[in-house]
């Protein structure tokens, strides 16, 4: 009979290869963010964001420009570009649009369910990989910020320490789209489709994010997309300047996206476990 450890082994094996390529990709490119940051001068960024950047420039920027320019600012930066957000996300959509699509479309599934097992420990099995897959890839982002730091030298002595609260909002945002995109899976017996739905949201939600921050007469706006959620800079900056409530900054960046992420998991759960398995095309 499948138990869960036979389960996430095999899930674990299946994923193995990607895992390790977003893994060092990531630590690779932590590592070559922090060099970059080095080859700016402190002075030459802050005339460069205050006297020639344009004002939407500006608006994009949500900590102050003194903070951006500093080497922890250019260092949280790094967490915000968008090589490491499209890394962590091709890791968790891969895996979760293959738990129940995926499955259904290759015709697995059914083998797998027919055995006696339950659709909660298959569920739960494929799940801790993936979220344990993101906590992997979270922890080569900051070990790759860590070995910058030990091999490159700033302007300014920063340390390391600091990062792993950004390396967690990182986490934070896999397990969210982990369980949006388990949720679409949950329903869908189409793999593409699950992920083009996944792709489509993220792409929707950036775009709200942007007109969000160039028109702050509709401060609703910031609510109404999961971006806001992941705010590296602004923690860093909280952290290190004690600026507003680094309390309340934690349940912004970390509270949102994991209470999200787990209701989605649960959605995605209960439809799963009721829904009639169609035969695989």
């Amino acid at each position: 009979m499948p138990t869960f450890h036979t389960l996430w082994m095999k899930s674990f094996i299946d994923s193995r290869w990607l895992l390790c390529g977003c893994t060092w990709m990531i630590f690779a490119l932590c590592w070559i963010l922090v060099w970059i940051a080095s080859l700016v001068e402190i002075s030459e960024l802050q005339d460069l964001l205050t006297e020639y950047a344009p004002d939407f420039i500006q608006k994009m920027f949500t900590v102050p420009l003194d903070f951006v320019s500093s080497p922890a600012g250019r260092l949280a930066a790094g967490y915000e570009d968008p090589a490491l957000l499209v890394l962590m996300a091709l890791w968790v959509i891969a895996r979760s649009s293959e738990s129940i699509s995926g499955g259904l479309g290759e015709g697995t599934l059914e083998m797998v369910l027919a055995q006696p097992v339950s659709r909660l420990v298959y569920l739960l099995a494929h799940a801790s990989v993936t979220l344990a897959g993101c906590l992997v890839i979270g922890l080569a982002a900051w070990l790759g910020t860590w070995m910058g730091l030990m091999t490159i030298e700033l302007e300014q002595t920063v340390s390391a320490w600091t990062f792993l609260a950004a390396a967690g909002n990182l986490v934070a945002l896999g397990l969210f789209l982990a369980g949006i995109t388990t949720f679409l899976s949950s329903w869908d017996r189409i793999r593409s489709r699950t992920v083009g739905l996944v792709i489509g949201f993220c792409a929707v939600e950036g775009i709200i994010e942007i007109v969000a921050l160039q028109a702050p007469q509709f401060p609703w706006l910031s609510k109404a997309t999961f971006f806001s959620a992941y705010q590296p800079q602004v923690l860093i900056h909280a952290l290190l300047t004690g600026s507003g409530n680094v309390w309340t900054s934690l349940f912004d960046c970390y509270g949102i996206l994991i209470v999200l992420g787990l209701v989605s998991f649960t959605i995605a759960a209960a439809i799963f476990q009721h829904r009639d398995l169609p035969a695989p095309l």
